[in-house]
């Protein structure tokens, strides 16, 4: 009966002690980000997501650039736009639209941490779009 009690004990004390170690967040166990005692200029470098549109157009682009909560208006300027935004943990997807005032020929890109994903339109009034998601457990960038 003795052995019973301690083996249930010893089950009981496992699980806890795994669902604690789950719950951790990856900066906090010394994740690959590392936590803030351990880092030696004591602050974390902060992720950017990086939007552009690029190309020819004469009657100029309207452009839309964000996340799924954070919808922004961009300005095409000298053949060229570029914005840069910090990355937020919680987002869906990031995206960048512009659409052809006119004729033209434009290229559209979104980059995060390293991946880039990249559209194109070409012609009247057309629209370049491109996005990057998130997975399904998330790991956006």
């Amino acid at each position: 009966m003795d052995i019973k009690r301690i083996l249930a004990s010893v089950t009981v004390i496992t699980a806890v002690a795994l669902v604690g170690t789950a719950c951790v967040p990856e900066e906090s166990s010394g994740g690959k980000e590392g936590n803030a005692a351990s880092s030696t200029s004591g602050s974390k470098k902060e992720k950017a997501v990086v939007f552009k549109v690029w190309g020819t157009a004469p009657s100029g682009v309207d452009i839309n650039y964000g996340s799924d909560t954070d919808s922004r208006k961009g300005q095409f300027k000298n053949s060229m736009f570029e914005a840069t935004l910090p990355h937020s943990d919680g987002a869906l997807y990031y995206n960048v639209t512009g659409q052809l005032q006119g004729g033209g020929d434009i290229q559209c890109s979104v980059t995060v941490d390293g991946e880039t994903k990249k559209g194109h339109a070409s012609g009247g009034y057309n629209i370049c779009t491109t996005q990057i998601n998130a997975g399904l457990f998330g790991g956006l960038g």
